[in-house]
């Protein structure tokens, strides 16, 4: 039966499926397997968590926007992240740039295109501009640091609202930290973060903001250590396994006596030697266990690259063969009729 020809455009989606458009590097969720073990062996820390100045930085924020703000439309809790992550930049780019810091080239950019001393960065942090500053929706919070904060446990979700809240112990405490090394520049951070607008002079006093700038043997120094190798007061059930993995890491560190590239941290860890033969000696069967699960994940890893790479040729192969003839169960050489 042919169809009108008003309808000979239209696609017939299957009416028991929903039709989404996927994008990205893995639009099959090959590495999901990948992501679930990655995520077990180090909570709280991913890929794209480059810098641990955010986690005080966004317990901070949160503590400051609920005693000074208040309120509970997400979208002027975006606001605010939005505004404190590209005043962060602007510090960062006017100080000549630090690496893992979100929004740098848009600040750079910014920096030379200003024509006066005062740098209006309001409508690159509005939710949904066109001149963003990063076009994640949420920015780097949402983007990467968001759920890892909770997997710490230094946010707690409120029952009441959701605007997140810095935890009793770590969270308030890594924010009084952050707030004690800025001194007197966390006002004047807070109230250009409200203003969105911001000067070279202080962009200059608030260098002490950029990452690289953690106080040694501050209290805030202390946390940060005592969340990536302690227990006590990150009580999260992933901490020992954050602890052990770190601790693996900075073995590797010392066994090569210099610091390691990730890709040598991944072969020693899966290999359990150095590309010399040299044998990594732990002395210690906790982390022996956790090396043999970053050898699962190492082996998983390998794993996909077997089975993308027999995709690849599938679909290689069909590719030589008209679409409209397909190939039969039997064969190349014989097309279904």
């Amino acid at each position: 039966m042919n169809e009108p020809a008003e309808n000979q455009d239209l696609i017939a989606f299957p009416e028991w499926t929903e039709y989404r458009k996927k994008n990205g590097l893995d639009p099959l969720g090959m590495q999901n397997s990948s992501v679930n073990l990655y995520q077990s062996l180090l909570p709280g820390i991913s890929n794209v968590t480059l810098r641990m100045r955010y986690y005080g930085l966004y317990a901070w924020l949160a503590q400051r926007y609920a005693k000074e703000i208040g309120d509970t439309d997400p979208n002027n809790w975006k606001r605010h992240v939005r505004r404190a992550e590209a005043l962060c930049a602007l510090v960062a780019a006017h100080h000549g740039g630090e690496p893992g810091v979100a929004g740098t080239d848009w600040a750079t950019r910014t920096l030379e295109d200003a024509s006066g001393d005062t740098i209006d960065f309001k409508e690159a942090a509005e939710p949904g501009s066109e001149a963003y500053y990063l076009k994640q929706a949420w920015g780097a919070f949402g983007a990467a640091y968001r759920s890892q904060l909770f997997d710490i446990g230094i946010f707690d979700r409120s029952d009441d609202h959701e605007i997140p809240l810095p935890s009793k112990d770590l969270g308030e405490g890594l924010a009084q930290a952050f707030e004690q090394s800025l001194g007197s520049r966390a006002d004047l951070y807070f109230g250009l973060i409200k203003l969105g607008l911001v000067t070279h002079d202080e962009l200059d006093e608030l260098a002490p903001l950029l990452p690289s700038r953690i106080a040694s043997e501050s209290t805030e120094q202390k946390l940060y250590e005592e969340i990536l190798l302690s227990r006590a007061r990150a009580p999260s059930s992933g901490a020992l396994a954050r602890k052990l993995s770190i601790l693996l890491i900075l073995k590797v560190a010392d066994f090569l006596e210099r610091e390691p590239r990730a890709d040598e941290v991944r072969w020693v860890l899966y290999a359990g030697h150095d590309q010399q033969g040299n044998t990594l000696n732990l002395d210690d069967p906790s982390l022996e266990v956790q090396r043999s699960r970053w050898w699962v994940y190492h082996a998983n890893d390998l794993c996909h690259i077997a089975h993308e790479a027999l995709l690849k040729f599938t679909l290689d192969t069909l590719g030589d063969y008209p679409s409209v003839s397909g190939i039969s169960a039997h064969g190349p050489s014989e097309v279904i009729s």
